[in-house]
């Protein structure tokens, strides 16, 4: 259950003077330790690196790119993380909550329905404005077929879409 805005730790301020804390602070939220800068010059050079990452370093490369699209983000505990690894939101012309789940497989190994499926029902537990399902692999048929059908409420990222984005962190963060 999320705190509310009175038990925050020192230094963790609100994103919005209003709100109330609901759905942004977790108690499990942890701090990112990966070299983003050292990925970053490697998977320039090589986007391949991606695989050489464990599963934890590549939810940590994903809010750390996220953080440099300028959204606040969260990283959520290892295990028991609710179905997303990473929270990103935002203040702007209107107000945002990304749920993104990471899934570091092997190139082979692509994400099927039922992963698509839970996500989406995470999304609208949660009420957030998207879901997204990053991953260095694929998504089989049936999956591409439920994004299309949900295309404003889940987005699918993979290799390439990752790949992508590093490419635009890269462009916004210095390095």
């Amino acid at each position: 259950m999320p705190r509310k805005m009175r038990g925050l730790p020192a230094g963790v301020s609100p994103l919005f003077d209003d709100f109330d804390g609901n759905l942004l602070f977790y108690p499990e939220i942890i701090p990112v330790t990966l070299n983003f800068r050292q990925v970053l010059s490697g998977v320039r050079n090589n986007p391949g690196e991606l695989f050489s990452l464990s599963p934890r370093q590549f939810e940590e490369l994903v809010a750390e790119i996220w953080q440099r699209f300028g959204y606040l983000v969260e990283l959520t505990c290892r295990t028991r993380d609710g179905g997303r690894d990473v929270v990103a939101v935002k203040q702007s012309e209107a107000n945002l909550r990304f749920l993104i789940e990471c899934k570091r497989y092997e190139r082979q190994n692509r994400v099927g329905i039922g992963i698509v499926r839970a996500l989406y029902g995470v999304k609208i537990d949660e009420q957030a404005t998207k879901a997204i399902l990053a991953t260095t692999s694929s998504f089989t048929r049936a999956a591409k077929d439920f994004f299309a059908r949900h295309i404003w409420e889940l987005e699918p990222r993979d290799y390439d879409g990752v790949v992508d984005w590093i490419s635009q962190a890269i462009a916004r963060g210095s390095m």
